[in-house]
């Protein structure tokens, strides 16, 4: 008797979550995605990364460069302080990263900003997270990467993403250079994502 209660709950539960997993997709489906070149700014308007509306702030990738650690250390003339707040705690250097040359733009937002550890950068099978420590160092002056500007101007950053080696595959990591990604500023209603090669 308890073997067929149990079987019974365990269907009803299978035929629950798949109602709900028909409900959903058939509800929210997939966003629509744009993608922009380097060089172009693109307006956030009223698409979201989570929660936060940017309508009225502007994004223009100006360049993009993989690095390796060592070579990070020496274009942003990394101290031995900074190296051992990088190497504290739990955290793991990553063996290469993204290194992404911004500009952001207030056009006329009056009531929010933007925050670059929101944004992540993918490719069609992957994706890799915001490095806050090294954003620091590559922005002197910045201590946050939570960030709003003044309506009308605008503003250069660094924006530094982790390129583990675990997460690749071989052959891909072998040619990290010319891998495919896109940074992606926006998430919902509309997709947005700027090309980074």
């Amino acid at each position: 008797m308890k073997k067929r209660l149990v079987i019974v709950f365990v269907v009803l539960f299978l035929a629950l979550c798949l109602g709900r997993f028909i409900w959903f997709n058939e509800k929210y489906p997939d966003v629509t995605r744009m993608y922009y070149g380097q060089g172009e700014f693109v307006p956030l308007e009223k698409d979201v990364v989570y929660i936060d509306q940017m309508d009225g702030y502007e994004v223009r990738v100006n360049g993009a460069q993989v690095m390796y650690l060592e070579d990070f250390f020496q274009k942003y003339s990394v101290t031995e302080e900074q190296k051992a707040e990088l190497y504290e705690g739990y955290m793991v250097p990553p063996e290469a990263l993204y290194d992404i040359t911004i500009t952001l733009k207030n056009v006329d937002n009056t009531e929010t900003g933007i925050s670059f550890a929101d944004w992540v950068i993918q490719s069609d099978d992957i994706w890799c997270d915001f490095h806050d420590v090294l954003y620091r160092i590559a922005n002197p002056g910045v201590d946050t990467s939570h960030v709003a500007l003044r309506t009308g101007s605008e503003m250069e950053f660094h924006l530094i993403y982790n390129l583990r080696e675990e997460r690749f595959l071989p052959e891909v990591w072998q040619n990290i250079q010319n891998y495919p990604m896109w940074i992606t500023i926006t998430c919902y209603p509309v997709k947005k994502m700027i090309d980074l090669n």
